[in-house]
This record gives C-alpha cells, structure tokens and sequence, in this order.
C-alpha cells in the first residue's frame, strides 16, 4: 500500500484505488508480502491502526484421547481473519467415540463451523453452527470428526475454542 497526501487529505492508495476519509476496513494480500507507507499532509491527525493476520496456522490432524482446538489461537492475536477455510480432523481409537466440548463460540453472523463424523466410511453432516446457533457440548457416534470453519471478509471475531476427548464405545 502507499500512502500519499492528497487534493482531499491524508490517503491510503493501492492497486486498486485511492481511500481518503472512507479506508476499507479490510485488505488481502495475495502474496505474503505487503508494503506500506503513509505520507500526511500538514494537518494532524489519528492516524491510524493495522493488525495484519496470517492463514498458514490454520487446521490440523488430532489424534489421541483427547485435547484442545483453539481458533485463532492465542499467539495470532484476539480475532481471526477474514475469508478463510480452516479443516480440523480428530481421530481416536476405532470402537470409541468423540465429545466436544465448547466453552467458547464468538463467531460473525455469517461465519459457520460444519461438523461432520465418519461412520461406515461415510461422511456425515452433525451440523452446521453459527452465531445464532451455538454449539453446547456434541457427541459423535464415531472415532474420526472433521469440523471445518468458513469466514466471509466482513466482521472478524474472537473464535472458538473445544475440548475433545475419547468416549468409550
């Protein structure tokens, strides 16, 4: 991004335009680098704020007797990106099943989390949660769930965060 001063005042500039008083509240990069300079003019100002995210830490393959999933977790900051699709797998000992536990769930009124289980080698939906259907606690009737998180560009939240553990079967 660049940052100039303008006939109107302080902006923000890209490939894509120039934002005076109305900056987006939301850029993608589509590398994983960005550039950013900002020029003022004579007036002072606010200025303003940037928090940057990074997708790479997103998903995972849990497999055991229990444990934690945690989304954004807590080294990427307090709320997670937009437009993501994040896949978490758990997995335990055949003949057992999987409890979740939520003990968090702040999500944008269009993000969702689909749960789905394995049983008989076939994928099958749990349900699909979102901020005005809250997750309690869920037991699968398999060893093996998938949860996958979807995000749109617009509000970002704080996430979630499950304990799982193993059930006997």
């Amino acid at each position: 991004r660049e940052g100039k001063s303008g006939p109107q005042g302080d902006y923000i500039g890209d490939v894509n335009g120039r934002y005076y008083n109305d900056f987006p509240m939301y850029f993608e990069s589509k590398s994983n680098q960005v550039s950013i300079s900002f020029t003022s003019s004579r007036f002072s100002g606010k200025g303003f704020i940037l928090n940057w995210f990074s997708n790479k830490d997103c998903g995972s393959s849990n497999i055991g007797n229990g444990g934690y999933i945690e989304y954004p977790e807590s080294t990427l900051g307090n709320y997670y990106p937009g437009n993501v699709t994040c896949i978490w797998s758990i997995i335990t000992v055949p003949g057992a099943k999987i409890e979740l536990d939520f003990w968090k769930f702040d999500v944008a009124p269009n993000d969702k989390l689909l749960i789905r289980e394995y049983n008989n080698s076939e994928l099958i939906e749990v349900g699909i949660y979102d901020k005005d259907n809250l997750p309690k606690m869920i037991n699968s009737s398999s060893n093996h769930m998938l949860l996958q998180f979807t995000s749109d560009n617009y509000s970002l939240n704080q996430g979630f965060a499950i304990n799982w553990e193993r059930q006997s079967g």
